[in-house]
């Protein structure tokens, strides 16, 4: 045997040994490509029947509404509740608004009232410390 016939053999060998393991692979990829396609193809159709059974059911059922004329009180009750929702959404709005403005104050003032308040339970006026006593005959209640 020759030198490149040698050589020749040599490179046919490296590409056969780095060529069959890339066309299994691809034939694997293929195949699980094919299996896929093969799954979601199946998905695909039990879906579009799902999609022409509701579209199907839509169509009869506008069919009867425009046989009976309902179509305009549906759209008209549609539209209504659309109003209506309109309404809600600015009412919880402003609501929301108002009780963003509101409660830091109230709660301000509810510590307030309970840093107030006596240890003992008592409201301030009857604690006993002097609040809420006012020091004229008058505010006691006496004659002058």
């Amino acid at each position: 045997m020759e030198s490149w016939q040698a050589v020749l053999l040599v490179i046919a060998a490296l590409l056969a040994g780095a060529l069959l393991p890339a066309f299994v692979q691809l034939w694997l990829s293929v195949r699980a490509l094919g299996a896929a396609a093969e799954r979601v193809s199946a998905q695909a159709q039990q879906a579009l029947a799902a999609v022409t059974s509701t579209a199907q059911r839509i169509d009869r059922l506008t069919g009867r509404l425009e046989q009976d004329q309902h179509v305009d009180h549906l759209l008209a009750g549609v539209d209504a509740l659309s109003r209506t929702v309109v309404q809600l959404q600015e009412t919880v709005r402003v609501a929301s608004a108002l009780g963003a403005a509101v409660g830091p104050a109230i709660g301000a003032a509810v510590r307030a009232w309970r840093a107030a308040r006596p240890d003992d339970g008592t409201s301030p006026e009857r604690a006993g410390d002097g609040s809420g006593v006012h020091d004229t005959e008058e505010g006691r209640g006496g004659a002058t």
